[in-house]
């Protein structure tokens, strides 16, 4: 599929951010987090959240204040949530190729059969 940018069917349509930006639509994009349509944002959101609830707890505990408390959780979950965000779709990458390269084998065995038992009759 082509990109918006570069697509012919949707020459001369409005493609400034502002254009973009008014098309957002923040429940789907909710719904679309919800359901699974997204790989990987869950769980790195729910890491994220909980690792941010625990600094955020440790700082009020350790009496650091409200403020800054809640500034280390908020620091807390984007990093984390980032960090795991990433490794887990790096590990799907690398899972993807394995599974090519496993189908790709697989489609050449399957070949080299069909092949020698079409040479022994």
């Amino acid at each position: 599929m082509a990109t918006t940018i570069d697509a012919p069917d949707r020459i001369g349509k409005d493609n400034t951010l502002t254009a973009k930006l008014a098309g957002l639509d923040p429940l789907d994009a909710a719904r679309r987090l919800g359901d699974g349509r997204v790989p990987c944002a869950r769980s790195s959101l729910l890491l994220g959240m909980g690792t941010a609830g625990a600094v955020a707890g440790v700082g009020l505990v350790a009496r650091r204040g409200m403020l800054r408390s809640a500034n280390w959780g908020v620091g807390a979950f984007v990093f984390v949530s980032l960090v795991s965000w990433h490794t887990c779709r790096s590990a799907r990458r690398q899972e993807a190729k394995r599974m090519k390269v496993i189908v790709e084998d697989f489609q050449k065995k399957r070949g080299e059969r069909a092949a020698a038992a079409g040479e022994g009759r």
